[in-house]
């Protein structure tokens, strides 16, 4: 459950009326509201420093939080089965904000730093979004091990604990251009990409899905030729977006 202290730990007493379950895995406050992430019962909020609790579900597909931040009106939930929520409504509403993860990404821990949002996952990955969750970009390349337990940036580092122990690399990440002027078109039997060159790319991946919110994963059917793509015709309507490495 939850346990709340008002002499800076010396004392301690629970506060759980209203919970649904006591497995809890995260709290997070936006400066007036506390949430509690639990393993089996989704999200609770208390606006009374715990003395209730009620739960704010509304948009979530899973019941197993992980972990919890809040940024500036941003209130994201890392699942252990289906990637990154966002809140803009202090919890009345979620939806899906995985786009360049896995769609059921288990998610470990996140960090937020300077309007940068981290997650780390249980498969060893660690993503990062500039633009608060709307798209991640994976930047775990050198990292070796799994799971990705938790992440803290300091003195333009990030670190990574994980089972095999910290690693670090220089933060904020490099990361190429977007690429630009995407142009998609169709033969008999393929879809063909192009894009403008991103100066400092080394490669680049194109990703797909059925929806074009979430769910987009590497698509690995086509082949590259420097700045363009081709597949075979997919049998069901796919979104594309392509993206630069380093």
């Amino acid at each position: 459950g939850v346990f709340v202290s008002s002499d800076a730990g010396s004392n301690w007493s629970s506060v759980n009326l209203g919970l649904g379950s006591l497995n809890i895995l995260s709290l997070a406050s936006d400066g007036v509201n506390v949430y509690a992430g639990t393993s089996d019962e989704g999200i609770y909020i208390t606006e009374d420093l715990g003395t209730n609790w009620t739960a704010i579900n509304n948009g979530l597909n899973s019941s197993s939080i992980t972990s919890i931040q809040y940024d500036n009106g941003y209130l994201f939930a890392g699942t252990k089965t289906d990637g990154v929520y966002l809140s803009l409504n202090q919890g009345s509403n979620w939806f899906q904000v995985s786009n360049g993860m896995p769609s059921q990404a288990n998610i470990r821990c996140m960090h937020i730093f300077d309007n940068i949002v981290l997650t780390g996952t249980d498969d060893g990955q660690v993503f990062v979004s500039f633009d608060y969750g709307n798209y991640w970009i994976d930047i775990s390349e050198e990292l070796i091990g799994t799971p990705v337990l938790s992440l803290y940036v300091f003195d333009d580092f990030l670190y990574a604990g994980m089972n095999t122990g910290i690693s670090r690399q220089v933060f904020p990440p490099i990361i190429p251009d977007i690429p630009q002027n995407v142009i998609i078109s169709i033969d008999l039997d393929s879809i063909n990409i192009m894009w403008d060159e991103v100066t400092g790319a080394t490669s680049y991946k194109v990703s797909s899905s059925n929806d074009p919110y979430t769910g987009f994963v590497e698509d690995i059917s086509g082949t590259f030729d420097e700045t363009s793509w081709s597949a075979p015709i997919s049998t069901v309507k796919k979104f594309y977006y392509v993206t630069a490495n380093n």
